[in-house]
C-alpha cells in the first residue's frame, strides 16, 4: 500500500544531534519513504565524541568511528545524502542577538 504521506514529500531533512539518532528514532519510517522513492538528507550536528566505551580505542579515534558507522547505517536505509556539522557533544550555539526567544538550560 503507498504511503500517503511519502506522496506529498519532496525532499525531507532529517536534523540528529548523534550519529546513531536517526536509525534509532526514525529508521523506520526513513526506509519506508527511501522505498517509496523519497529522497533523505541527514544533518548530523555533532560527531558523537562521547559515545563509545571501549578503553582499547583511543578517544581521538571516535568521531571518525562514529561518522564512519553513521555513513553505513545510512547506505542500509538507502540515504545518500548525510552531512556533519562537527560540533562537540555538550556544546550549545551562542544565542542570536535581538529579541529571539533562546531555551533555558
Amino acid at each position: 500500500m503507498p504511503d500517503p504521506v511519502a506522496a506529498d514529500l519532496q525532499r525531507p531533512l532529517v536534523v540528529i544531534a548523534h550519529p546513531d539518532d536517526a536509525k534509532f528514532w526514525a529508521g523506520g519510517t526513513i526506509a519506508a519513504w527511501t522505498a517509496a522513492g523519497v529522497e533523505i538528507s541527514y544533518l548530523v550536528l555533532t560527531d558523537g565524541e562521547a559515545g563509545g566505551f571501549d578503553p582499547s580505542v583511543p578517544r581521538s579515534e571516535i568521531p571518525q568511528i562514529r561518522r564512519d558507522e553513521q555513513l553505513r547505517a545510512a547506505a542500509v536505509l538507502s540515504v545518500t545524502d548525510v552531512r556533519f556539522l562537527g560540533r562537540n557533544e555538550g556544546s550549545r550555539p551562542t544565542p542570536p542577538s535581538g529579541n529571539w526567544i533562546w531555551p533555558h538550560p
